[in-house]
């Protein structure tokens, strides 16, 4: 777990495993995810993204 203060900022690889808990509070929150591919990077298929994430990954977008 990495506890963030408000306006924090986290860096990590994009094939580390991670989520966030579901907010149970009255306030909102807001994410900005910003992604860097060099240039001739090809996406993996969606078959590949699940044997690695499992179910939690699938239909998602980034």
């Amino acid at each position: 777990m990495v506890p963030l203060p408000p306006g924090g900022i986290l860096f990590f690889h994009g094939l580390l495993h991670h989520g966030t808990p579901a907010n149970r509070t009255g306030t909102r929150r807001r994410a900005v995810q910003l992604h860097y591919l060099p240039a001739g990077v090809v996406d993996i298929a969606e078959a590949r993204r699940l044997e690695i994430f499992g179910g939690q990954g699938k239909g998602v977008s980034c």
